[in-house]
């Protein structure tokens, strides 16, 4: 199923665009589990980014995505790998720059 197109402009807010990925996600008919998950991946996410600083997805780097991941590992007692292996956030920041590179 092809994404509906929006024409208008992206948030510069990172907290707004996470909440317009989720709304695209029910939009081409995402499971109502994963958009229940990566909702709540997100949130927790830009809370976490917001106290970091970042508020806007121009200042969203790999090493502050690397960073999440070791404070995710560090919550659920994880080793190396382990948290990377189970965190959804990856794959929803991608998920959410290719939802929004083609506006």
């Amino acid at each position: 199923m092809s994404a509906p197109f929006v024409s208008s402009p992206l948030p510069s807010d990172l907290a707004a665009l996470a909440a317009e990925h989720v709304t695209w996600l029910a939009a081409i008919g995402r499971a109502t589990s994963t958009i229940r998950h990566r909702r709540s991946a997100l949130q927790a996410f830009t809370a976490w980014g917001a106290g970091q600083g970042v508020t806007t997805p121009e200042q969203l780097t790999l090493r502050l995505l690397e960073r999440y991941q070791a404070v995710l590992g560090e919550r659920l007692g994880m080793r190396d790998g382990q948290a990377a292996a189970s965190c959804g956030l990856a794959l929803s920041a991608q998920d959410m720059g290719r939802n929004n590179q083609g506006r």
